[in-house]
């Protein structure tokens, strides 16, 4: 009888390597981490360099406050966080990172090199990793801005090449870089970012003053002042959803036509994007326009804890955001008569009389269909007006 292996505990950079996998899926995932630790640092100008889909080379450069030279190989450390001190502190979080799992999961799977200062330091510091092996820390001059990081991530994956066999075509990994980049760009008007691509294409978003702006550099220069923006802005009971929907016609977004941004922080969940076409299918005939759905919802009503690389939330009221959303959406549409929502402080209905625009043949199954979005809504409520 084979006598079993001793239990023995695994070195840091294996755990390191290992965990990578939950966090660091694709190059996109990279891509995003740096772009909120950027924007957490306070940067104003974000740029970012990509060769062979971020595999070869990703680079995110920042003006934000920088890492102290004492604090740069901390920062490296598995769980190593400013933003918590206790559990309840995850529902109270207004920045994107938290637990101190991206950089060291980044680190173990590439080569991967950090540069930063701050205003009040006379030079820089360096820190490098292969593979989650630290190759020391080392002083460097700053680079002509007062304060900043630049990350290097280098051959992304090369000690787990296994991690290569389940990247996606060079078109779907370039889709989805674009997809995160473009998701903050957005969320983030005030910021100026930059993309350059290895081929020579340059994607250049400066500041802007709002999000109408940046959303018109977003359908580029091609549109003009001929670009019409839907806006609309919904609150009911600490919950606000705001809306911007754009009639492309021949015009075409350079990213993705959907985006959903809860708390400015871009999610993966279809459920949102499939309320949206189906509303849209109803009420707007023909091509369908790019929607940007942006979400305000307090801390303690969404978990964003639930997966490691952040992309999955949960709700509190996943229903009434439901409802929220199709409410705000409804009154961003230009031909269709407006039924003015009703709040009042007894009930959670969002709508009043939702179908009466309708024609009567399609009122029946527009019920069937609200009542298939919310269940646990009248269930909960005992208020059956969202399909009457």
């Amino acid at each position: 009888m084979k006598a079993s292996a001793r239990i023995r505990l695994l070195p840091e950079h294996l755990i390191d390597q290992i965990k990578a996998g939950e966090v660091i899926e694709r190059p996109a995932n990279v891509l995003k981490e740096l772009v909120e630790n950027a924007l957490d640092a306070g940067a104003s100008k974000i740029d970012v360099e990509v060769r062979e889909n971020g595999l070869n080379l990703l680079r995110v450069s920042d003006n934000g406050s920088g890492i102290t030279s004492s604090d740069l190989e901390t920062a490296f450390g598995r769980h190593a966080t400013s933003k918590i001190e206790r559990f309840e502190d995850l529902y109270r979080l207004n920045t994107f990172g938290f637990r101190g799992e991206a950089l060291p999961s980044i680190a173990s799977v590439s080569r991967l090199e950090c540069v930063s200062w701050t205003q009040d330091s006379g030079e820089g510091a360096t820190i490098r990793y292969e593979g989650g092996l630290s190759q020391g820390v080392f002083s460097a001059s700053k680079t002509g801005v007062e304060h900043g990081t630049v990350m290097t991530v280098k051959d992304l994956f090369y000690n787990t090449p296994v991690r290569l066999k389940f990247m996606q075509s060079a078109g779907a990994e370039k889709n989805w870089l674009k997809r995160f980049f473009y998701a903050f760009t957005l969320a983030y008007p005030q910021v100026g970012f930059s993309l350059q691509w290895e081929d020579g294409e340059k994607l250049l978003y400066p500041a802007a003053e709002n999000h109408v702006q940046r959303i018109r550099q977003f359908f580029s220069a091609k549109a003009g002042p001929s670009l019409t923006i839907h806006e609309s802005h919904r609150e009911w009971q600490g919950l606000g959803c705001r809306l911007f929907l754009i009639p492309t016609g021949n015009l075409r977004p350079e990213g993705p036509v959907e985006h959903v941004l809860i708390n400015n922080r871009p999610v993966l969940d279809k459920s949102f994007q499939r309320i949206v076409q189906q509303v849209l299918e109803k009420y707007w005939p023909g091509e369908q326009p790019s929607v940007l759905i942006m979400l305000d919802i307090p801390g303690d009503q969404v978990d964003v804890n639930v997966h490691p690389n952040k992309t999955v939330v949960k709700f509190h009221q996943h229903s009434e955001i439901i409802s929220l959303i199709t409410a705000t959406l409804r009154e961003c549409l230009p031909q269709t008569p407006v039924v003015q929502p009703s709040f009042p402080s007894t009930t959670t209905t969002l709508i009043e009389n939702p179908r009466q625009d309708l024609p009567r043949d399609r009122q029946e199954s527009y019920t069937q269909h609200m009542s298939q979005l919310s269940p646990q809504f009248e269930e909960r409520t005992g208020n059956s007006s969202l399909a009457t």
